[in-house]
């Protein structure tokens, strides 16, 4: 008779323990994801002055490597993109690229603008198909996300975007032609908030 209540008062528990355990577990998993989130919608909704170095793989151009730096600033609205003695500078509609000494302006060219991630947040923000991968800390610890971008660019439709979950700074990124291969790779050595 006690050997059937001790294995009642067993079945008991693990009843009562095993989905507490498994409630508490997924709780945990949710608000990481809320936390992870919380953190990129506070790095980059509204995207402060940074500095980045990154290489630059565009799979278009057999594999070709830049190694290029990139910069943002809010105060003007500029972006910079440097790369094997050119530079390029994007103010509104406005362009200069400069190699070697030598100025060129021009008006802006979208071809540019996926490489910052300036774009992939507005589009992320803006559109209606964004996506959201929390891959945890028992992996890569990282956070893809994923938006569409241009519809007329067939070079560059989509993007992904890899956050780090300790730091909540991109790591790499993806440009996806329309057919969905890669277009341009990038992967961030490292990205800083500056202030002006």
């Amino acid at each position: 008779h006690r050997e059937v209540i001790f294995l009642n008062w067993r079945k008991l528990t693990l009843l009562v323990l095993l989905p507490l355990t498994m409630l508490s577990g997924c709780q945990t998993q949710e608000k990481y994801e809320e936390t992870i989130h919380d953190r990129i919608h506070k790095n980059f909704s509204d995207i402060a002055s940074y500095k980045a170095s990154c290489t630059i793989t565009v799979h278009a151009q057999k594999d070709h490597v830049y190694n290029a730096k990139m910069t943002y600033s809010k105060k003007d609205g500029s972006l910079r993109l440097a790369y094997d003695n050119i530079a390029i500078t994007l103010s509104g509609a406005d362009a200069e690229i400069t190699k070697d000494g030598v100025s060129l302006k021009t008006k802006s060219a979208d071809t540019y603008m996926p490489i910052f991630i300036n774009t992939f947040f507005k589009y992320y923000y803006a559109g209606e198909e964004s996506s959201m991968d929390v891959s945890g800390v028992h992996s890569f610890g990282t956070t893809t996300l994923e938006t569409s971008l241009s519809q007329s660019d067939t070079n560059a439709a989509g993007q992904r975007l890899w956050i780090d979950n300790e730091t909540a700074l991109p790591v790499k990124s993806e440009i996806l032609k329309s057919d969905g291969t890669i277009y341009m790779e990038i992967i961030y050595k490292s990205f800083k908030f500056t202030k002006e």
